[in-house]
């Protein structure tokens, strides 16, 4: 079975599609998505505008459902000189002739195909096939066309569903509610509202989907396009499951994937997310320093990260612990700082995480990372390879304009941090990635770190010498298997 979805019409006529893509799936013609996207891993602290749309750039995606065999061909606007087709574990037969490619998708995912580097990506979104029974009786039914319902306040008991043939235009927040579900496979989009101050913390700017104080919070396959600030963000929540969200054309300001800020038994799984910022990170405020965070799981996802950490715990650690965290069958098909994270920069002790069946993919074409100093500068890296860190973990000071005299003097301690079948991509002529465990105390040493079954392009690494690394004197403990 394959079903596809009509882009709907806006009430000016205009249509929510792009040409720089034409798609037959298995000879039927899909309409492709429009997405803007950060153009280059170019950022600064919030300067009281939002960034400039010259450093961003149009790419396109396809959604539809499928339960065989498809075959895509693709008649794509650039010339190039290779296809590619992320994640590179999924091994998709592609091939190409021209400007036509056509390529073949054996299972439901998430795939990006690239012509010669990352810009002006097609990202492909193929969904298991879902009639949502209880589509009917939600609380707001989203059903094909152009909707703008602007901010919706969310109550306990409320079901938004949104149909694979609507955009809504507008963001979804709940305050102190439970029993949430956000459910469907359209679009989401916040380009309507605009960003008016720094902190992400607060509710002044919403994102797509933003909750405080909540449980039992269900969201599932929409789309979630252009948000003004954090994508998802959950501030002391509890039993939140996210199930095969796609989170794409993000370039504005601290537009984070999904931000777990002091929560617990949180599910993010079967996922896509494009952020121009940390793609997943966890963390904890000095508003909720009295909730720890813990019993987190991160599976099945494809990231891309275009600033900052790809997965990440940290950098705010204000608060007494982060335990029982688990990051696993993960794909990072690019990243930018570094890969996988932990930023101590509160008082927590951090232990009991689990990195387990990463592939990291290192492309030759990756940009590199460079801060914005003011309005007048320009990137100018161009053509400079970005290498982000493949494993970083410190605990350098992050403090915040609330937190305590204790909490300013004190260091975080990371421990019990395991690292199993990392699995490397790296292409040809680049160097070997940098790992870095790092202490900015004595008296907060880093210990017990566990990399079991450490892989470059299939080679196994057995001692952190074979990697780029330079021990640090107050770390002790580091194992590799």
């Amino acid at each position: 079975m394959i079903r596809l979805a009509k882009s709907p019409a806006a009430p000016d006529g205009s249509r929510d599609i792009t040409d720089l893509y034409k798609v037959k799936v298995n000879g039927i013609d899909c309409d492709v998505h429009p997405a803007r996207v950060s153009a280059m891993p170019f950022n600064r602290a919030w300067p009281g505008k939002q960034r400039s749309i010259d450093q961003s750039e149009l790419a396109a995606f396809i959604s539809f459902e499928a339960d065989e065999k498809v075959t895509l061909t693709i008649e794509c606007q650039k010339s190039f000189e290779k296809a590619i087709v992320r994640p590179l574990s999924k091994n998709v037969s592609v091939s190409s002739e021209g400007t036509t490619v056509v390529m073949e998708i054996t299972e439901c995912g998430q795939y990006v195909l690239e012509l010669d580097d990352e810009h002006q990506a097609l990202h492909i979104f193929v969904n298991k096939p879902n009639d949502y029974p209880d589509a009917g009786s939600a609380t707001y039914y989203y059903g094909p066309g152009v909707h703008y319902p602007g901010l919706v306040r969310l109550k306990s008991g409320d079901r938004v569903y949104v149909d694979k043939e609507a955009v809504v235009n507008g963001s979804f927040m709940g305050e102190g509610v439970h029993d949430i579900k956000i459910f469907g496979q359209g679009i989401i989009d916040g380009t309507y509202e605009e960003r008016l101050i720094e902190h992400c913390y607060l509710s002044s700017t919403k994102g797509n989907i933003k909750f405080y104080d909540c449980s039992d919070i269900s969201i599932e396959g929409v789309i979630l396009r252009n948000s003004a600030i954090w994508v998802i963000s959950l501030f002391g929540c509890n039993l939140v499951h996210i199930d095969g969200v796609k989170i794409i054309g993000q370039w504005r300001y601290n537009t984070d994937g999904v931000d777990i800020c002091n929560s617990k038994d949180v599910v993010v799984k079967n996922s896509f997310i494009r952020a121009f910022d940390d793609v997943i990170t966890i963390k904890g405020i000095p508003d909720y320093r009295h909730l720890p965070v813990g019993h987190i799981l991160v599976d099945n996802c494809v990231m891309w990260c275009g600033w900052g950490r790809n997965i990440e715990i940290g950098i705010e650690t204000y608060c007494t612990e982060f335990s029982n965290i688990e990051f696993r069958n993960c794909e990072l098909v690019h990243s930018s700082a570094s890969c996988i994270d932990i930023q101590n920069g509160g008082v927590a002790e951090i232990s009991h995480i689990r990195f387990e069946n990463i592939n990291v993919e290192y492309s030759n074409k990756c940009m590199q990372e460079v801060y914005q100093e003011s309005d007048e500068m320009k990137y100018e890296a161009h053509g400079r390879v970005g290498m982000p860190y493949l494993i970083f973990a410190d605990n350098f000071k992050f403090i915040l304009p609330n937190a305590t005299e204790e909490e300013i003097n004190t260091f975080g301690i990371t421990h019990g941090i395991i690292y199993k079948n990392i699995n490397v991509y790296l292409d040809d002529g680049l160097p070997m990635p940098c790992i870095h465990i790092g202490s900015r105390s004595a008296d907060a040493v880093p210990y017990d770190f566990f990399i079991d079954g450490l892989y470059v392009n299939g080679k196994k690494i057995l001692d952190l010498s074979e990697m780029t690394y330079t021990p640090d004197p107050n770390v002790t403990k580091i194992f590799v298997s």
